[in-house]
């Protein structure tokens, strides 16, 4: 594993071995929409140097500050939706079922890859790393 970039809200993995990337949301609040959308760009741009045609990608937000922003829900699914669309599959990793239950009405609102949502790690890698 080595990391490709690396911020204070979003750190990228990539697994070569296991043939997936990780996304992985910090605790830290965006200070702004513009910021948000700031450091989002920054991770599509670190993904855009990768051959993603026969990776998975994992959106790791267990640590990410809940938000009730409506604009910053959109912003998020349809900035990672441009870059996850790249990938062979897609899962986001949540802390628990509850948060899948409010993540998953998001994504229906916003998503146009609707990735799958999963609380156990495990699992969220073995659908991202299965062939």
């Amino acid at each position: 594993m080595f990391t490709i970039h690396r911020s204070e809200h979003f750190t990228i993995q990539h697994y070569q071995a296991s043939g997936y990337v990780r996304l992985v949301r910090s605790a830290i609040v965006f200070a702004s929409l513009e910021h948000a959308n700031d450091a989002l760009k920054a991770c599509g741009e670190a993904l855009e140097r990768l051959d993603a045609s026969q990776l998975g990608l994992l959106l790791d937000w267990r640590l990410g500050p809940f938000s009730i922003d409506a604009r910053l829900h959109q912003l998020v699914i349809e900035t990672t939706d441009a870059f996850a669309v790249r990938f062979v599959r897609c899962a986001v990793l949540i802390v628990s079922p509850v948060g899948k239950l409010q993540l998953d009405r998001v994504v229906r609102a916003h998503s146009s890859i609707a990735p799958v949502i999963f609380n156990e790690e495990a699992a969220a890698v073995e659908y991202v790393t299965s062939r």
